[in-house]
């Protein structure tokens, strides 16, 4: 037995399983035998041939809106898809916002797929990374965690941790819960902090009886989705609780602005039909506007932010209400121009919202009309929707009407 063997298997007994996971991914990638350590976990978890648990048929019946997993299994694509590949990893990120968009259901593999090499991960470290690195995926696991209620099955409250680690997630927008293992009295602590930073109630269940205490949550949650259904639909007695589905709509409720364009403080409660903004030239009619659509856009409107903050003024505020909850965008003037941080940030993508900006003229530009185009229209609301607001540049989408309207002709 090597020392470096010996070391890693001392780890192990003292708990430690990123460090040795981190270990062998320096080891291997610089001997070159990832082969090897696929063909190694391919092994480990190659269960298609086996029987599906009987937790995962009761799963399949709770009309989940996603299923999230780190491990590399295929458990969750044999209870939920047909298809084998169904599921997505980081890499695939447009797929991943389009579907949280769109409110589809999807499986998510954090730590990526064995039939993917390019996508494994093998520790927390890789995986914050990731969420580092991969601009388009942390915004998509930051939208996920303010826009779902999430419950966590199976998970470590060390797990839990990591999950979240490298999200700018600020304060508890809405309940998510944990049903974990516990022993002694430290997992307490870490509990509170979870409940405190992140609004995840932990539901402790005895370490020695983990397995029997999940299959029993599954079936009561299972029983009691399914006895909720039936009085929903008129067999008993049943009033609604007022609150918001995450498939519906919400509504913008009121707009608040501080130092943003004329205006010092002006706070605009909106009517849930429709809201009106009449005003003589050079009221401020525009900056309410584009000061909604750059809260909309987050960090990908900050080219724009110059004009939005008020001359004088070192920052800004726009905070929007709807009727799952608070958005604030933050403008901080810097040296090298105006910083936009929204926590949480592009509530466009997590309303899943219809949101239409136009300039105050609307002119085509110049390219020319492609007649018989069959473009591809987007899956999802992004950013560019509502940029030609904010830069009061043409609207290239009118190119497209322009367009469908010479196709007519042909």
């Amino acid at each position: 037995m090597s020392d470096e063997v010996r070391k890693l298997k001392a780890a192990l007994l003292e708990s430690e399983v990123d460090l040795v996971a981190d270990a062998i991914v320096r080891s291997v990638n610089g001997s070159g035998r990832t082969a090897d350590l696929q063909a190694f976990l391919g092994s480990v978890f190659d269960r298609d041939g086996a029987a599906l648990p009987e937790r995962y048929r009761r799963l399949a019946g709770l009309r989940l809106s996603a299923a999230l997993t780190t491990t590399f299994d295929t458990l969750l694509e044999r209870t939920f898809s047909p298809l084998p590949d169904s599921a997505l990893t980081p890499k695939d990120t447009e797929q991943l916002l389009g579907a949280l968009s769109s409110k589809q259901f999807f499986i998510g593999k954090l730590y990526g797929k064995l039939c993917d090499p390019d996508s494994v991960m093998l520790s927390p470290s890789q995986y914050e990374e990731e969420v580092a690195r991969n601009e388009g995926f942390g915004q998509f696991m930051e939208s996920l965690f303010v826009s779902r209620t999430l419950l966590f099955l199976g998970c470590s409250l060390k797990g839990i941790q990591d999950y979240l680690g490298g999200l700018r997630i600020k304060g508890a927008s809405r309940r998510h819960d944990a049903l974990v293992a516990v022993s002694g009295e430290v997992w307490e602590t870490k509990a509170a902090y979870l409940l405190d930073r992140y609004g995840i109630q932990v539901i402790p269940v005895p370490e020695d009886k983990a397995e029997e205490s999940v299959d029993a949550f599954i079936n009561d949650l299972a029983e009691a989705i399914a006895s909720r259904r039936l009085q929903a639909h008129g067999f008993s007695s049943f009033e609604s609780a007022g609150t918001l589905r995450d498939g519906s709509p919400g509504l913008i409720r009121e707009v608040h602005l501080r130092n943003i364009g004329l205006f010092t403080d002006l706070c605009l409660e909106l009517d849930p039909q429709w809201s009106v903004l009449l005003g003589d030239n050079g009221v401020g009619k525009s900056t309410v506007l584009k000061a909604i659509a750059l809260a909309f856009c987050g960090r990908d409107g900050r080219d724009y932010a110059e004009r939005l903050l008020a001359a004088g003024q070192t920052s800004g505020q726009i905070s929007i209400r709807t009727d799952r909850q608070e958005y604030v965008t933050n403008l901080s003037r810097t040296r090298s121009g105006v910083e936009v941080t929204s926590l949480p940030d592009r509530p466009l993508e997590i309303e899943s919202w219809l949101a239409l900006g136009f300039p105050a003229l609307r002119t085509l530009t110049w390219r020319a009309a492609r007649v018989g185009s069959d473009d591809e229209g987007r899956g999802r609301p992004v950013s560019q929707d509502l940029t030609p607001l904010l830069s009061g540049d043409p609207d290239p989408r009118l190119d497209e009407v322009k367009d469908w309207i010479v196709s007519l002709d042909y």
